[in-house]
């Protein structure tokens, strides 16, 4: 079967989970939606979205205000933005073109050329149909997906499967008799392959054969816990054999897609994020291991660091490191903080946006006030307005 992670379904429940765009409340939860039962006389239901998601784009323009990265709320994603991503991508696995959109409609032409009617093909690619396109069904009839991975489809297999079940020999035997396995022990053939695997099996043992097997250990590190988590759901899914097994593995694939986009990614520092170690011992089966930020209580003080960012020890988007982070000047630890304090007027109310003031939800009655409280209980002092 396919990977979960190529279906286009799952990628918009997990942007749908982001957006909390589902309108009733048993839907935001993924199992329901899965497991619901769905009545023999129809093929499926509809999920009913909330009325304010109805016109906003599921794919957004990333934009960058007050030195903070995130996503539009209205914006869509521009076609320009798209291309370089893609470009980007063909970089990074070394194609010697650009990566760009008409390959991957280019491809599928050629896939699906020779093995469907040319009605279909007019109907996949929006080409002029004539008179035809009175005539066809607005839904495709075809699987693409299959076509395009070179894999039968979902009907091929049930008419083989129909077709075996009939056909089917029931006391055929499952395995060798003594008889046969005796039989083919005393083959020729056989007995001379085993004398030969045996002299050179006897040879490079000789040679120092067992001695040039090195195990390489790859250590892997990754800012966020979703990050790894996600890649551990990879390979796991990947093990999957039937429909039924694959059920879990996508819901907790979606969710955890839905918990990555609301982390925030910071600036990554140059370092190697992969490093290759030699190991001659025996060690367990995985090959990699991950490391992660996890942040304490004892790790934020309420008395914080001079040059630390008050905004930035709260905001639980952000690894532990990005959080943390101590600048090397005031003066730039002062100007992120005015861009924060922007947003506010003198006499808006502002909240502590530190962890243990945020957990008891302290407010401030004003901007000055907001400013003393930093100072005296956190040792942060801003510039003053």
């Amino acid at each position: 079967m396919d990977h979960p992670l190529f279906c286009l379904v799952d990628q918009i429940l997990a942007l749908a989970l982001d957006d909390d765009a589902f309108d009733p409340e048993h839907a935001k939860d993924i199992r329901n939606i899965f497991w619901a039962r769905i009545p023999i006389d129809k093929s499926g239901f509809r999920l009913r979205w909330k009325r304010r998601v109805l016109d906003l784009p599921v794919f957004r323009q990333p934009i960058r205000l007050a030195g903070e990265h995130g996503t539009s709320a209205i914006e869509p994603l521009r076609a320009g933005t798209y291309t370089y991503r893609l470009r980007r991508l063909g970089r990074l696995a070394g194609f010697e073109e650009n990566l760009e959109q008409k390959w991957f409609r280019r491809e599928l032409l050629n896939v699906v050329n020779r093995k469907v009617l040319s009605s279909v093909r007019d109907q996949l690619f929006d080409h002029k149909l004539d008179s035809a396109k009175y005539y066809l069904n607005r839904d495709v009839l075809v699987d693409t997906k299959a076509l395009f991975l070179n894999h039968p489809s979902n009907e091929v297999v049930h008419k083989i499967t129909r077709q075996i079940t009939l056909t089917t020999d029931l006391n055929v035997p499952m395995s060798l008799s003594v008889k046969q396995k005796e039989k083919l022990a005393r083959n020729p053939k056989i007995v001379q392959l085993k004398q030969k695997d045996a002299k050179l099996t006897a040879k490079l043992r000789a040679e120092g054969g067992e001695s040039v097997a090195v195990k390489i250990k790859v250590i892997r590190e990754y800012s966020f816990i979703e990050r790894a988590e996600i890649v551990k759901w990879i390979h796991q899914s990947a093990m999957v054999s039937n429909d039924v097994e694959v059920i879990e593995p996508r819901i907790n694939g979606i969710n955890l897609m839905a918990a990555f986009c609301r982390r925030q990614e910071t600036r990554r520092e140059s370092k190697k994020q992969a490093v290759n170690s030699f190991d001659d011992s025996e060690s367990d089966d995985s090959d990699s291991s991950q490391s992660f930020d996890g942040p304490a209580k004892e790790d934020f003080p309420m008395v914080c660091k001079p040059r630390q960012c008050i905004w930035c020890l709260g905001d639980t988007r952000k690894t532990f490191k990005a959080r943390v982070f101590e600048y090397s000047r005031v003066n730039k630890m002062l100007d992120e903080a005015d861009r924060h304090l922007e947003k506010y007027t003198p006499d808006d109310k502002v909240p502590c946006p530190h962890p243990v003031c945020r957990e008891i939800q302290r407010i401030l009655s004003n901007k000055m006030h907001f400013m003393n409280h930093v100072a005296r209980d956190h040792g942060i002092f801003l510039r003053a307005y």
